[in-house]
């Protein structure tokens, strides 16, 4: 009793700093959840901004938020965002009330934006699961809060000079982040990550005789063989089962995709056949692939990410490949970065690590190019081979519909990056609408 007497005038002093704190997190968890219905009220996607407002107002939101009860991040250089669209997906398909940053807002704030949907004005979690695409070099500064399950990493590749120039210091980052509980799920053929946290449970996923394969002699608890781009279907080998999966997308990276996917759903707990039953309806997400045929003339937007060597040599070869008996191909680059300014900008040197030999075909007649990387492009596609009477040249990525000659029997190709979505929705509208026009159809 004396104790409990002498603690009373502690107890008093710090009820009002614990109120002030409960407070803040209230505060910061309104603000964001206010500013999330005015953004989309106007039209925005409000994956980044509600979360930087409730990190400003209450810095340690990602440790205070109530998470779901199980939690899927998903981590790497290339992939995170189709992986984490198609998890979130699967799980939905599945009966699982679930959130996820599907707009690809992974730094703490788009993280924060999207636990905060998941939860009352209050605070109480209204869904089962969260699946959160998370950037690899930032995730340090969110995955110790967030406390996953299951971490996926796709891989850990060279990306942007400015950013993850160096895959072994992301990996470095990322294995410092990792919390020991989670299950990894990781790429076996990646040389970076299949090493990485060893201390973790693991099981590891690849695709037989990949075309890039690194002949790892790890051994792999999913294994993707038999890939028919013809029918569209893959079966993903376990120790006791096998799965027959349709293939939504044919290029080398989504098959794989596939493979790693049915990892995370398996090891979630879905059977066999809701995972099945989901690939059967799914899709490659929008911001990442769209297509459209008008007449005999087809329009394809395909995101290939800015500055990054190895993300747009892998979109090269499917468009050579999946092109190669067409009789005339015209491509538009719109590869470039909104915040670059006098002030800071990307090195150029990324051009020469990417194989743009492989847009030097006979049947690719046309190359646009947009945007203030035209000339660098236009140098990089002289020295690979194209012909300068096939490269026409625009500032502004709005008027590169006015530079096709479309005369029916083409494809067109947008090879965008990731952080222009409205206009390369304008662009792909205007192509559309000439495309319709040449063709006499209505759309």
């Amino acid at each position: 009793l004396l104790l409990l007497l002498c603690l009373l005038p502690v107890a008093c002093c710090l009820l009002p700093v614990v109120y002030v704190v409960y407070m803040r997190f209230i505060i910061a968890l309104w603000a964001a959840k206010s500013s999330y219905v005015l953004l989309r009220l106007l039209g925005r996607t409000a994956s980044h901004f509600p979360g930087a407002v409730a990190l400003k107002i209450c810095p340690d939101f990602l440790r205070r938020i109530k998470k779901p009860p199980k939690i899927i991040v998903v981590t790497g250089t290339n992939g995170k965002t189709t992986n984490s669209n198609l998890i979130g997906d699967a799980l939905a398909f599945s009966g699982y009330r679930t959130v996820n940053n599907k707009d690809g807002s992974n730094l703490p704030e788009g993280i924060a934006a999207c636990l905060a949907k998941g939860v009352t004005l209050f605070g109480k979690v209204k869904c089962d699961v969260a699946v959160l695409e998370t950037d690899e070099r930032a995730a340090y500064k969110s995955l110790p809060f967030v406390d996953p399950d299951i971490i996926l990493v796709v891989n850990i590749e060279r990306d942007s000079l400015m950013r993850n120039a160096h895959p072994e210091y992301i990996a470095e980052l990322l294995q410092k982040a990792i919390p020991p509980r989670a299950k990894l799920i990781l790429n076996a053929e990646d040389l970076y990550s299949r090493n990485i946290a060893p201390q973790n449970s693991r099981v590891y996923f690849r695709l037989e005789n990949a075309p890039q394969s690194q002949n790892s002699t790890t051994v792999a608890a999913y294994m993707g063989y038999n890939a028919d781009k013809q029918n569209m279907r893959i079966n993903v080998r376990e120790t006791d089962t096998d799965l027959s999966l349709r293939l939504p997308s044919d290029s080398d990276f989504n098959i794989l995709n596939v493979i790693s996917v049915a990892a995370v759903l398996r090891e979630f707990g879905l059977d066999t056949k809701q995972v099945a039953r989901f690939f059967d309806v799914a899709k490659i997400p929008e911001i990442r692939f769209g297509e459209t045929k008008i007449g005999d003339i087809t329009i394809v937007k395909h995101a290939t990410k800015d500055y990054n060597p190895s993300a747009c040599e892998r979109t090269f070869e499917y468009v050579a490949a999946h092109t190669a008996q067409e009789k005339a191909v015209t491509l538009v680059f719109m590869m470039n970065y909104p915040a670059e300014n006098d002030e800071w900008t990307e090195s150029a040197c990324w051009l020469y690590e990417c194989n743009f030999e492989t847009l030097n075909k006979t049947n690719i007649t046309r190359i646009i190019l947009t945007g203030q990387h035209r000339f660098d492009f236009k140098l990089r596609l002289l020295l690979a081979g194209v012909p300068e009477n096939k490269l026409y040249l625009t500032e502004h990525e709005i008027d590169a519909p006015y530079l096709l000659d479309l005369n029916g029997g083409e494809s067109v190709w947008l090879l965008h990056g990731f952080h222009i979505p409205k206009r390369v929705g304008i662009v792909f509208d205007k192509v559309t609408a000439i495309a319709a026009a040449r063709q006499g159809a209505s759309i």
